[in-house]
């Protein structure tokens, strides 16, 4: 559904949260940490830059960043998939929220969000959106930027 001038409430719940874009030819805000509230520990070890870009179906962060949120989450490297973690599945449902705190507003994503359901060969894997940013097709374009998150 696409809507112009205006916003069908219909299509989503919650309060938009506004941020000033810090390029005038991007979407790009600053992020201002990423933290597991159930461990109580940031990630970001200082301010940094996301981009949002609605094409893609990953969330690519730093490498530093994404193994140590991974290490708070309980993610294990995937065996063949290489920058990206897997979950035990009796355990996915229990995982906690990861904020992106932006603008000084906390925004959650719980783990429905953030990880994904794979079979591989025959057994329950879930994969996480949160992923190295060297993985993607994109990498020479996204290791020569500024900025810290691509959504």
């Amino acid at each position: 559904m696409l809507t112009f001038g205006g916003v069908d409430k219909d299509y989503y719940t919650g309060e938009f949260v506004f941020a000033p874009l810090t390029s005038p030819n991007e979407w790009k805000f600053a992020l201002d940490d990423v933290e597991v509230p159930a461990s109580d520990e940031f990630i970001s070890g200082e301010s940094g830059q996301a981009r949002l870009d609605t094409s893609l179906p990953l969330i690519y962060g730093p490498a530093e960043d994404v193994y140590s949120l991974h290490a708070l989450l309980g993610g294990r490297p995937h065996k063949t998939r290489n920058g990206m973690y897997a979950f035990d599945c009796a355990e996915v449902y229990r995982l906690p929220d990861v904020m992106f705190i932006v603008n000084g507003q906390w925004l959650p994503l719980s783990s429905k969000h953030y990880v994904i359901q794979f079979s591989d060969h025959y057994s329950c894997v879930f994969i996480s959106v949160l992923v190295v940013k060297f993985i993607s097709k994109l990498a020479d374009k996204l290791s020569s930027e500024s900025f810290s998150w691509f959504f």
